[in-house]
């Protein structure tokens, strides 16, 4: 997760908690003199370009101490976030829920105990949702000994264990008195007294208007739709999943599309080192150094992936939610792509000063991550794992940093697969 100039402090648990994580990003804004940069409590409300000045103009307002402020920028880049707006599901029955205060969203999740669940171990709770939220909640109220109802469209039928009942999507939320709700299967659960959706987010930039960015689909492709479109899904259509290859057509102050990029769209992804990766393909492309870049062929690579998508899943709006969800591997290809694009422009002994290319051991481990969590959480439930990274990180021994980390990742693993192997042989 570590930024390639910035490695996680020694000692650091190999899946730190959301605290660890701030407190990293905290001391990287320290460590780099970036706190000077930041203006905190302000919140951007409108983007204005400026053709006379070549220039885009800021407005923003900040709380009861902080007056409005207008700024000026010749680049702009897009990093509000996608886990803002909570994405809530067209499911018949769900306002009852809702407005009974018997389903949230998980973006308000901190743990059981926390409003507005405050659960204990005689509640049953349906989580709703297969990605890294559910699953994350999911493990956390295992631990805490809850009845869970996990659902998800990668499951069907019925399927779990005593700790975990497993259904297929969530098709209706019915009696709210009986805590009754239906799946697919004509599979029913009664009895549900929590649901906690963790049913993703809705991109949203407020501060755009649609002279920058409309809002909705776009026709069907080809041909490449003209100007910039928010799905709520992500950005379309996007160069290298980054930048704009047009603004609104017709518009006469239209600003250039390498003014303006999109930064952390991609969901399923290690975030930082992607957006390093990111960040200074598009400092050297607003600089006109990508000599390599070519408009035509970047043209066509979301066709075809455009094509690809349509072939498996068929709806165009399936598309677009699916555009930006990489698979495992497909992160690293393209983070690996995007330094190419560098060295190709600037040569490798000038691009490698500030990036890297994925290395073969995170292509391997991170195939592997789930039997390494695992295996991480079963030495932090014996209480081994503090001892087990005490020390990793410090570069003693002869040994890099990085070494020592990856040193103690394969360790792990070796354990999670010996663990694996007895519980196979013994059911």
């Amino acid at each position: 997760m570590a930024f390639s100039d910035f490695p996680f402090p020694p000692s650091t648990p190999l899946f730190p908690k959301a605290d660890v994580v701030a407190s990293y990003l905290k001391s990287y804004a320290k460590t780099f003199g970036l706190y000077k940069c930041i203006r905190f409590n302000e919140r951007v409300v409108e983007v204005e370009y400026e053709s006379d000045s070549g220039k885009w103009t800021l407005h923003t307002t900040g709380n009861i101490t902080l007056e409005p402020s207008t700024y000026t920028s010749n680049l702009l880049f897009i990093c509000n976030g996608h886990h803002n707006l909570s994405r809530y599901p067209h499911i018949p029955g769900i306002d009852t829920w809702l407005a009974s205060n018997r389903a949230a969203h998980s973006v308000f999740y901190r743990n059981s105990k926390c409003a507005p669940w405050k659960l204990d171990e005689t509640h049953k709770v349906l989580v709703v949702g297969g990605g890294p939220s559910g699953q994350d909640i999911v493990t956390d109220l295992m631990s805490r000994g809850q009845v869970i109802v996990h659902s998800s469209s990668k499951y069907t039928g019925e399927d779990g264990d005593h700790v975990v009942k497993r259904r297929g999507r969530l098709l209706r939320f019915w009696d709210v008195n009986e805590g009754k709700v239906e799946f697919e299967g004509d599979v029913t659960e009664n009895g549900i007294d929590y649901v906690i959706l963790a049913t993703g987010y809705e991109v949203q930039f407020p501060f755009l208007s649609e002279k920058y960015i409309k809002a909705g689909f776009p026709q069907p492709v080809p041909p490449l739709p003209t100007g910039v479109w928010n799905t709520t899904y992500g950005v379309f259509p996007l160069a290298r999943y980054l930048f704009p290859f047009s603004f609104n057509a017709g518009t006469s102050n239209s600003p250039p599309p390498t003014s303006m990029f999109f930064l952390g769209l991609p969901v399923r992804v290690v975030p930082m080192p992607l957006v390093q990766v990111q960040a200074h393909v598009a400092l050297a492309l607003f600089a006109n150094k990508l000599t390599q870049l070519d408009w035509t062929r970047e043209a066509k690579d979301v066709l075809v992936r455009y094509d690809h998508l349509k072939a498996q899943l068929g709806d165009d709006h399936q598309i677009h939610k699916a555009w930006f969800r990489f698979e495992p591997m497909e992160q690293f290809a393209y983070r690996d792509a995007l330094v190419d694009l560098l060295c190709s422009s600037l040569g490798e002994e000038r691009a490698f000063r500030s990036v890297r290319r994925v290395k073969a051991w995170e292509w391997e481990i991170y195939l592997r991550k789930g039997t390494l969590r695992k295996a991480w959480q079963a030495l932090e439930a014996n209480g081994d794992a503090t001892e087990f990274v005490r020390g990793i990180g410090e570069g003693n021994g002869g040994k890099s940093v990085e070494d020592e980390w990856v040193g103690l990742m394969w360790r792990v693993l070796k354990i999670g697969e010996i663990w694996k192997g007895d519980a196979s042989s013994s059911s």
